[in-house]
C-alpha cells in the first residue's frame, strides 16, 4: 500500500509540473537544447520586427516572437504543445539569437506586445487538478533579453551568437 501512494504521490508532482507555466526566472536553452523539430511547429507569431541603424553593428534587424510547438501523443491530462519565446537579430557580419521554454499548453489564444520587451499571450492549459482546463495570461518580461540580442553581446564576425538572458513570466488565472 506504501509502494503504491508512494507512486501515486510521484505521478501527481510529475503531472502538475508538466501542466504548469514556467514561472518565474526562466533561462535561454543552449544551442543543442534549442535543437526542434519544425515539422512539429503549429504555430508562429511575430510580435516585433524592427529594423534600427547601430554604431557597432551597422543596420541590425531584430525579430521577436512565439513559436507552438506540437508535443506529439498526448493523455486527456497531458499538454498538447509548448511555446517558446524566439529572438534573432542580424546585421551584415554579425547574428545573435535566444529561445526560451515558456509554458506548456493546449491552445494559444493571442499574443501581443504591451511595452518594449513586454508581451502578453492568452493560453488555455490544463490545471493541477488533472482535467481541468484554465485560461491564463502570461506576462513575459524580456527587455533584458531583447537589449542583448539588439546588442548581439558576444557576438563574433560571421559566427551566429546564442544569447541565453534569462526572462521573467508571471502567470494570472483569467478563468
Amino acid at each position: 500500500m506504501k509502494k503504491t501512494n508512494f507512486l501515486l504521490c510521484g505521478l501527481i508532482v510529475l503531472l502538475s509540473g508538466v501542466s504548469s507555466a514556467l514561472a518565474g526566472n526562466i533561462p535561454g536553452l543552449s544551442r543543442e537544447e534549442g535543437r526542434l523539430d519544425l515539422n512539429r511547429v503549429q504555430k508562429q507569431i511575430t510580435l516585433v520586427e524592427s529594423e534600427k541603424y547601430g554604431e557597432s553593428h551597422g543596420t541590425t534587424t531584430l525579430r521577436v516572437g512565439l513559436v507552438m510547438l506540437d508535443n506529439g501523443g498526448s493523455t486527456d491530462v497531458s499538454p498538447k504543445a509548448t511555446l517558446y519565446l524566439s529572438t534573432f537579430n542580424e546585421s551584415e557580419e554579425y547574428e545573435a539569437g535566444s529561445l526560451h521554454k515558456i509554458s506548456h499548453l493546449n491552445e494559444l489564444i493571442s499574443a501581443e506586445r504591451v511595452a518594449a520587451g513586454v508581451y502578453d499571450v492568452i493560453v488555455k492549459r490544463y490545471a493541477n487538478d488533472f482535467g481541468s482546463i484554465l485560461k491564463t495570461k502570461i506576462r513575459i518580461d524580456a527587455r533584458d533579453l531583447t537589449g542583448d540580442v539588439r546588442e548581439m553581446k558576444g557576438a563574433q564576425e560571421w559566427e551566429y551568437q546564442q544569447i541565453t538572458t534569462p526572462v521573467n513570466t508571471e502567470e494570472t488565472v483569467i478563468e
